[in-house]
């Protein structure tokens, strides 16, 4: 399916649809603007070098809202990057303020030395 397609499913069951880490190596970042997205990740913990500040000045250059996210693929990397709102643990409150922009980003990426041990062992896993 489209990302377009997507974005569309998701709008009409009432979810927010979020460009997760549009600015990655090896993703097609004219995706976010073609689909139509409602926030764009801007702080991804897993993500190194220039993504996040590109999909951060984008977002602002487009005034679009955004979040953050930390991409865990182990348990202790839960909570590197994550998206402050102001309002009640209830989710049509969490959804409201993503998609009206009243949102900040926290947090960190990953310390360069984890992720490339990461990837090594994700390497050697698949031989």
């Amino acid at each position: 399916m489209s990302a377009e397609k997507t974005v569309e499913l998701i709008k009409e069951q009432g979810g927010v649809a979020i460009a997760a880490h549009p600015f990655a190596f090896g993703r097609k970042p004219g995706l976010v603007h073609k689909a139509k997205f409602d926030a764009i990740e801007g702080l991804n913990s897993r993500a190194l070098f220039l993504s996040n500040p590109l999909a951060q000045r984008y977002a602002k250059l487009n005034k679009i809202p955004v979040v953050a996210g930390s991409d865990a693929h182990r348990c202790d990397e839960i909570g590197l990057a994550y998206t402050r709102v102001n309002c009640p643990p209830k989710i049509e409150c969490v959804l409201e303020q993503i998609k009206r922009g009243e949102t900040s980003i926290e947090g960190r990426t990953l310390p360069l030395p984890s992720f490339l041990w990461r990837a090594i062992q994700k390497l050697v896993q698949r031989r």
